[in-house]
């Protein structure tokens, strides 16, 4: 991803370099893990670019930080080991101290849905389809039903809320996925966000 015109502030720089020596320190995977934590909690409620806070996901994915009940994380492209990935954090980090026009890849790990509270009961389902900020399409694993899952925005504002789909609009659903149709999924989240 090409960033033009990037000037990370001072509280960016401390942030990255406080995780690049805990990174490169050799420490055990353990070891690094508590200093990690401690040191993404100080880092909080201070002003971070939404940019360095992102790739610090990715720091937190790849040591097993993040902890979900519903929701989980898959490494986007080949497998790395453990080592590896930490060599390519390293690498960009370092980049991201840097001002002015900057490449960086996107993000290492992929979040995603893998339980759902529907009616008081914790249902697994699967992703079928997710459009960032608009809605994401899942499908429950044990009775193949579809859950949508909408998000709504005002301003700074923004809510979700989950709906289980309509028998009616099963069809319409399996023939976007087989036809890479985004519109017909739109239209979908379109329909239920009314109902919001």
């Amino acid at each position: 991803m090409h960033v033009a015109n990037f000037k990370p502030s001072e509280n960016d720089i401390q942030y990255i370099d406080d995780v690049l020596s805990i990174l490169a320190s050799g420490s055990t995977k353990e070891d690094m893990c508590n200093s990690l934590m401690t040191t993404i909690a100080q880092y909080e409620s201070v002003p971070i670019n939404g940019l360095v806070r992102n790739k610090m996901l990715d720091v937190s994915y790849h040591l097993g930080i993040y902890q979900s009940k519903e929701m989980s994380y898959r490494f986007v492209g080949e497998s790395v080991t453990h080592q590896e990935g930490i060599d390519l954090l390293l690498s960009v980090l370092s980049v991201l101290k840097q001002s002015g026009s900057i490449e960086v890849p996107d993000n290492l790990y992929q979040l995603y849905r893998k339980w759902i509270v529907w009616e008081e009961r914790q249902i697994e389902v699967e992703e079928l389809e997710k459009d960032n900020w608009n809605y994401i399409l899942m499908r429950s694993k044990e009775r193949g039903d579809l859950f949508i899952e909408v998000l709504n925005s005002r301003s700074a504002a923004y809510w979700d809320k989950l709906f289980l789909i309509e028998q009616e609009d099963y069809t319409a659903i399996e023939t976007a996925i087989q036809q890479g149709n985004k519109q017909i999924l739109n239209n979908l989240a379109d329909k239920y966000r009314a109902g919001m």
